[in-house]
């Protein structure tokens, strides 16, 4: 996963914004090559992402059946 699409994915506009997603100082996301990020990190994103959209999922459900 290259940075682009790390921001992409994690929906936030710049590596600053990605760093807060992660929980993580700016100055590490800049220490990452852009071609292609920390595999641990990759999974992370694509985890808390898909947690966020399960929660949205849910949330929406709950709504249209009350």
């Amino acid at each position: 996963m290259t940075l682009n699409e790390a921001i992409k994915a994690a929906g936030v506009a710049n590596p600053h914004q990605l760093a807060n997603f992660l929980e993580i100082s700016s100055a590490a996301i800049y220490q990452w090559d852009e071609r292609e990020i920390p595999e641990l990190r990759a999974y992370e994103i694509k985890s808390k992402t898909s947690q966020l959209k399960a929660k949205k999922t849910s949330r929406a459900i709950q709504v249209n059946v009350s």
